[in-house]
């Protein structure tokens, strides 16, 4: 039963792999045929949720925050990610890195978790809530919630 399990494991663990690759994908292609086949609320520009966060721009020596987010919503975040976008941006895009970040670290914290358990319904049960739309919803808008109940999970 163990070989069996690690097989699923590993199984498991390609597929979160394969599901962020195939978000990035379906984003920088501009696939949206997906999304409209699945009846899914997709944003164009990539990674939505995290354009509400503003940076900050000088100007003649007064400092004001620069809205990036088309929609228009309102910034709901701490205010400490200002300042942590605004130095990001300084390197480069600070919503194509962070919202990256969030898709690379989802197999990584998926492999950790699952190392825990030794049998294969407990397995299963964390896998359909780990790959849930509602979270795959959070990885593609980029929304830094998401990633706090990946944690939490």
């Amino acid at each position: 039963m163990k070989i069996k399990l690690n097989h699923f494991r590993i199984i498991l663990l390609s597929i979160s792999v394969f599901i962020p690759s195939l978000i990035i994908i379906a984003d920088y292609f501009s696939l949206d045929f997906v999304w409209r086949i699945f009846r899914f609320g997709h944003m164009v520009p990539m990674f939505g949720d995290l354009r509400t966060i503003p940076t900050m721009e000088t100007y003649d020596g007064i400092r004001e925050n620069i809205n990036v987010d088309p929609w228009g919503r309102p910034y709901n975040y701490p205010e400490v990610w200002i300042y942590i976008f605004t130095f990001i941006s300084y390197i480069f895009d600070p919503y194509l890195f962070f919202g990256t970040l969030q898709l690379i670290i989802y197999p990584i914290i998926f492999w950790k978790i699952s190392r825990y358990f030794n049998d294969l319904k407990p397995l299963i049960y964390f896998t359909a809530i780990y790959f849930s739309p509602p979270i795959l919803l959070l990885l593609e808008r980029g929304n830094n919630d998401g990633i706090v109940f990946i944690i939490i999970l």
